[in-house]
């Protein structure tokens, strides 16, 4: 079996300590606790007074005032004195010489956005863990994400890739990718964007917002009882937004779906995703998962698979009967008698 690593939990005095597979608390208690990432998670001890901790419980020497990110990528970014800046530390305990604003995000797909200025205007760039710094220096920039990053440019935001290459597309505004799809801001409103640079041609009025479990409310869209949509371009309405929230929460419940669900490709399709997003949530909150929770996994996405077919079955015939009813009702009325 693989191992799990202990998650963070409150306790009646409302301070934090970890709770391990087996439900067990740590003795120890904790101002606030983060999950575990890369095997070692942030605490804080008490106010401005942070540090790591690993899953045997051995507690870093070192205290910070702040930790502005856990570990990716074998780094963290911890601030460890006031005025002091903050810096990269590895888990060795190996600190970076180079001081960076409290801005400064850790690595993601082998680059990380530092503040390198602290009050000029073009303050932020990226590095590699080899402590090379890009020449291009932004008034705004955020992590990499599929191999893409939103950076704000002089004359609006864009995209760069990690060859320093641009889109010639400008935005008012722009956020990072998620499996393919970015929000961007255009003068006539909100939409989405992928990395084939080909928009949505819904435009909102607001910032879509994440509800019920990756669906975004939207406005303005021409639909009126659809007003929220997923990535995969999908549109719902609160009714079924909500019964989508459900199936998140219980993945389950898709097996209770009734036949007449079914005839809704839309719905079933999103039902279908929510289910997945629902078993990958515990694997992306922890590092390692036991075998029996992928056994499960595999045994319900079977179970809904097949109860997916049965039910389209069933659908195929009855409209198979319909039709044939509906035929020999047309052969009645075209024979004159």
């Amino acid at each position: 079996m693989k191992e799990i690593y202990p998650k963070p939990v409150y306790v009646d005095d409302g301070k934090q300590t970890f709770q391990d597979a087996d439900g067990s608390l740590w003795p120890v208690r904790f101002k606030r606790a983060l999950d575990f990432r890369e095997g070692l998670a942030a605490i804080e001890l008490g106010f401005h007074k942070w540090t790591f901790i690993d899953k045997d419980r051995n507690m870093w020497s070192e205290r910070f005032i702040d930790v502005a990110d856990d570990f990716h990528e074998g780094f963290a970014v911890v601030q460890p004195d006031y005025g002091s800046g903050y810096k990269f530390v590895d888990k060795d305990h190996n600190f970076w010489p180079e001081k960076f604003g409290n801005y400064t995000q850790s690595f993601r797909e082998g680059l990380a956005v530092v503040h390198i200025y602290k009050y000029e205007e073009n303050a932020f760039t990226f590095v590699d863990k080899n402590r090379n710094f890009w020449p291009e220096r932004f008034s705004y920039a955020m992590s990499f994400s599929d191999g893409l990053a939103p950076v704000k440019l002089e004359d609006g935001w864009t995209f760069v890739d990690k060859d320093h290459k641009f889109w010639s597309e400008r935005f008012k505004s722009a956020g990072s990718f998620c499996r393919g799809l970015a929000l961007v801001e255009l003068e006539d409103g909100w939409t989405f964007v992928d990395k084939d640079h080909k928009f949505w041609p819904e435009r909102f009025k607001y910032h879509p917002s994440i509800q019920y479990y990756g669906l975004y409310k939207v406005y303005n869209t021409g639909r009126k009882d659809e007003i929220y949509v997923d990535r995969e371009h999908r549109f719902y309405s609160k009714k079924e937004a909500e019964a989508l929230e459900k199936i998140h929460n219980n993945p389950e419940l898709f097996l209770e779906l009734p036949t007449e669900s079914f005839k809704d490709e839309n719905f079933i399709q999103g039902a279908i995703l929510q289910v997945k997003d629902a078993l990958i949530k515990p694997i992306l909150s922890q590092e390692t998962v036991d075998d029996e929770y992928e056994k499960a996994c595999l045994e319900l996405l079977e179970n809904c698979k097949e109860k997916t077919q049965k039910e389209r079955q069933i659908i195929g015939q009855h409209q198979k009967e319909n039709a044939k009813k509906e035929k020999m009702i047309n052969s009645i009325k075209e024979f004159n008698l």
